[in-house]
């Protein structure tokens, strides 16, 4: 089945694992010990430096929680951590449970992991002056330890400022920003006065007695003389995003979202990760000199093949998230967050290489190799031919992608894989796919962001053309054609499946041209927006489009070409309409369909309803099959499909034989079924409202999905695929009579 989905890589080469999005970095020169932080993966791992093998330190992987304390750390629970630091005198290591607001502890030598300053799940302000237990922080990121002093730095990203425990007396205080207040008040501030901008990052210098601080959206590093307790710039100009000043004065350098600083004490040398510029930089502590030491700022930033002996500067670096020296051995390791790798760069001689990870491991690599070890990204549509042949819509990586399953092979077959481009602004909604929130959003990735992969003409080579975050597919087995929701390009296309055919063509739609103009004439005059869905009647040369954005499903006559609408009220959202015309009623943004041509029912996943509507297509009369209307949830398994509550219902495939409809239960990360004689829902796949990677070659029902988003299903309900987007992989799932079997046959 297509994708990795994320291989642990446990007791293996760390070179050989995959990271999803490492953010921290910490490393103990003494022992040779790495420690990277998986913030999407919601784990620590610890890399084993003199033998190169992974495993995982604390969390579990790809699940996220907020589970209790005295359980060994390895059945934790994080969300989202970002931050990590080790205090070598004493073997401990902090991590910043960011979406849990706390700090923990995890004691290396007896296994044992505490919490030591915030309260679980508790966000707020509160707590100076008293035990950091029973304090708040809101969203914390970055750490610090002054060993000898026995003190914790805190950085408190969204209270906009950096507290300090006091190891010995377990006391919490602020010593610079003002609590709940951002901005940049100048330099040479008291710091408990001085604001500061969503502090990402925090550093201790015992022989200067001074704390730096990345400061991101103002697009500086800070610093606190400890002494003095003044706040001042060491790097950066305010306010000003760029890519400038190497070789001079660090103050008048420009910085671009720096994410992490890492100090190396006995060269008087701090780097910081200077995510937006894709690079990590230096500044020479004794002559406030900047310099780039790794990366820069590219075009199109992305992953690059690399040497060993290759020069650092012209590796390209991916929204780097951690740094952290190693003193000793003259190394500095780099998170490289959007390429999926811990990186090591030999500070002799400038040479780079992946400690951890494969290098871009959501790309789109592995045509005409074994579809296991291709790499999807945030896959959607996925489509079965008679044959069983597998079609898939790897979205985030605009192309189609062809799996066969007799060979085990898969290749590109429409799609260019054009660049993405991040925005830094904020994320764009593509309907009927909602995302998580970022707090702060600036700077991430996963996020399209409009001005790249534009299409070209709509008839030409299937691989000469470019697909914008193509969604739903259909198969015409009898045409051997395959349709396309090019969702952003606001188009359907047609692929010729034939052999040695390559001709790709627009049946719908005007390219990039979003609108609702045109029922009753030709289909590629009319206008759609955002077609997420596809689902072809071979016998009736019947095309329907889940016109998303529309809120409407629409038809296309293959015969004449006409198009025309038949549910929903075209640019109208809302829900009405149960038991009643089709074209009276009201959906809200329709992403999957489903054609069941032999008892003539077009099924609606009508997404932001929350519900599965059913479509009579003699009658023309829609009803509602499952869910209750716009009352998202997650009840009701082996109850009535109609008083079920779903959770943003994503794609939809029948099983005619078996007189069966699975749903693509996207935020309850789960899949689940609809039998069509009875009514009643269960769950076959997934475990309900629990997302996550785990459970290959087990029962489905106790594995874990991320956001699945494309399901399709052979005739008799046997074996389902699932687009399991956010674990960037399509899985296998066998059913037999009614019991969910082992993943993979």
């Amino acid at each position: 089945v297509p994708g990795y989905p994320g291989s642990e890589g446990n007791g293996g080469p760390a070179t050989h694992a995959r990271l999803r999005q490492p953010t921290g970095i910490a490393v103990d020169p003494a022992v040779r010990e790495l420690y990277v932080v998986e913030s999407f993966n919601h784990a620590v791992r610890l890399v084993d430096l003199a033998n190169n093998t992974i495993s995982t330190l604390a969390g579990v992987l790809g699940s996220y929680g907020r589970s209790g304390y005295g359980i060994p750390p390895t059945l934790e629970q994080f969300n989202s951590p970002e931050g990590a630091y080790i205090d070598q005198e004493t073997r401990q290591l902090y991590v910043a449970d960011t979406g849990n607001h706390i700090i923990r502890r995890i004691d290396l030598r007896s296994g044992i992991m505490t919490t030591v300053a915030g309260v679980l799940g508790s966000a707020g302000r509160l707590g100076d002056g008293g035990p950091a237990t029973s304090a708040q922080l809101v969203s914390p990121r970055g750490l610090a330890v002054d060993g000898l002093a026995r003190k914790l730095y805190v950085a408190d990203t969204n209270n906009h400022a950096i507290r300090m425990v006091d190891l010995a007396t377990g006391l919490l205080s602020t010593v610079a920003g003002v609590l709940g207040s951002s901005g940049f008040l100048g330099d040479d501030v008291s710091a408990k006065v001085g604001l500061l901008h969503f502090p990402y990052s925090v550093e201790v210098d015992r022989v200067a007695s001074r704390l730096y601080i990345a400061e991101p959206y103002n697009h500086l590093v800070r610093q606190v003389d400890l002494a003095s307790g003044t706040l001042s710039t060491i790097a950066g100009i305010p306010a000003s995003a760029g890519f400038s000043g190497d070789g001079g004065p660090a103050t008048s350098g420009q910085l671009y979202f720096p994410w992490d600083v890492a100090l190396d004490p006995p060269a008087r040398q701090l780097y910081i990760a200077d995510a937006g510029n894709h690079a990590v930089r230096m500044v020479d502590l004794v002559t406030g000199v900047l310099t780039t030491v790794a990366g820069g700022p590219r075009p199109a930033p992305g992953s690059s093949a690399e040497q060993v002996s290759e020069p650092a500067r012209a590796v390209l670096l991916y929204h780097p998230a951690g740094v952290a020296v190693d003193p000793r051995a003259r190394r500095l390791y780099v998170a490289d967050r959007g390429n999926h790798v811990a990186r090591t760069v030999n500070l002799a001689t400038y040479a780079i290489s992946t400690a951890v990870g494969t290098l871009g491991a959501f790309g789109s690599i592995g045509d005409g190799g074994p579809g296991v070890f291709a790499k999807l990204h945030s896959p959607r549509g996925v489509a079965l031919d008679p044959t069983g042949q597998l079609f898939v819509a790897d979205t985030s990586n605009h192309v189609v992608r062809h799996f066969d399953p007799v060979t085990g092979t898969v290749r590109t077959i429409a799609g260019m894989n054009c660049p993405i481009s991040y925005g830094p602004d904020h994320p764009i909604e593509i309907p009927g796919r909602y995302m998580w929130p970022v707090v702060p959003a600036a700077v991430d990735w996963g996020y399209p962001a409009e001005g790249n992969c534009s299409g070209n003409e709509s008839a030409g080579e299937a691989l000469s053309t470019q697909l914008r975050f193509p969604d739903g597919v259909a198969v015409d087995p009898v045409a051997q054609h395959l349709y396309i929701a090019d969702t952003r390009n606001h188009v359907v296309r047609r692929v010729d499946l034939g052999e040695n055919a390559t001709g790709i063509a627009t049946v719908a739609g005007v390219l990039a041209s979003p609108g609702l103009a045109g029922d009753g004439a030709q289909a590629v005059s009319a206008q759609l927006n955002f077609p997420s869905g596809v689902a072809v009647d071979v016998q009736g040369r019947r095309l329907y489009i889940a016109d998303a954005g529309n809120h409407a499903v629409r038809l296309v006559n293959l015969s004449s070409g006409k198009i025309s609408t038949v549910a929903g009220t075209l640019g109208i959202r809302g829900y009405v309409g149960d038991v009643g015309p089709a074209t009276s009623a009201r959906l809200d943004q329709p992403s999957g369909l489903a054609l069941d041509a032999g008892n003539q029912k077009l099924y609606v996943a009508d997404t932001n309803n929350h519900v599965v509507r059913a479509l009579d297509l003699a009658s023309g009369v829609m009803s509602r099959l499952a869910g209750v209307p716009r009352s998202g949830g997650q009840s009701g398994d082996g109850d009535p499909g109609l008083a079920a509550r779903l959770y943003f219902p994503a794609a939809l495939a029948v099983a005619p034989a078996a007189r069966q409809l699975f749903v693509a239960d996207n935020w309850n990360h789960a899949v689940r079924l609809v039998d069509l004689a009875t009514g009643l829902i269960t769950v076959v796949a997934g475990l309900l409202g629990s997302n996550g990677l785990k459970g290959d070659w087990g029962a489905a029902d106790l594995a874990q999905l991320h956001s699945p988003r494309g399901v399709a299903v052979d005739e008799n309900g046997r074996r389902l695929y699932i687009a399991d987007a956010s674990n960037h992989a399509v899985r296998l799932a066998v059913l037999s009579n009614d019991v969910r079997e082992r993943g993979y046959p």
